[in-house]
């Protein structure tokens, strides 16, 4: 028997599956052995694969909430980690059309990370709120939430994007969510250079 590996630096993560995939592997394979590969085990019509999908996700964040105890707060951090995987799947579906490999091909590799960065703030705002309530007591990720989350989306749709305005804030987390998406892209892609080195 070996134990699972230890976790990966949370603070280059910008995928929320990697964090699940990677941050407690026993905890993953538990989950996936024993809760979500048993109940995708039948072939099911297009529709109906994908409400299995949906209840399967909620079935394994119900291992979760079971595990760390049903109260306010980690009720919310896994509804916005859920919904950053549901994000994140859909994301993903929509990557692999043609329609989109012939839009990627039309921008160039640089401008097709650029993109993605973009795009991918959308799913890691979630995941770092998601850590508030988990870490957090009752009431902390909620004020949080509702502080920089709504707060700042009233102040950017009146314009209030004043230094020190939420809305501010708001703009300056999406800013320096781009390049943190960057970065953890280069990470990620950095092992598989390697592996690709050695293998030559």
């Amino acid at each position: 028997m070996q134990p699972p590996p230890p976790p990966i630096c949370i603070s280059r993560v910008s995928r929320y599956s990697r964090m699940w995939r990677h941050f407690d592997v026993g905890l993953y394979r538990f989950l996936k052995n024993q809760v979500y590969i048993p109940l995708l085990s039948h072939q099911l019509p297009t529709v109906l694969a994908m409400l299995r999908n949906l209840a399967t996700l909620f079935a394994v964040f119900g291992v979760v909430l079971a595990w760390h105890g049903i109260r306010t707060h980690y009720i919310c951090w896994v509804s916005l980690s859920a919904l950053e995987l549901v994000m994140e799947r859909l994301g993903s579906v929509l990557w692999r059309t043609k329609t989109s490999q012939e839009f990627r091909s039309s921008l160039g590799d640089v401008n097709t990370r650029r993109l993605m960065a973009v795009l991918m703030v959308a799913t890691v705002i979630p995941g770092i709120f998601g850590v508030f309530f988990f870490l957090g007591v009752d009431g902390v990720g909620s004020a949080i939430f509702e502080k920089l989350i709504i707060q700042g989306v009233k102040d950017i749709l009146s314009f209030n994007v004043l230094p020190m305005s939420t809305g501010f804030m708001i703009l300056h987390m999406v800013f320096l969510g781009y390049f943190y998406n960057n970065v953890c892209m280069e990470f990620d892609e950095a092992p598989t250079t390697k592996k690709e080195a050695k293998q030559e």
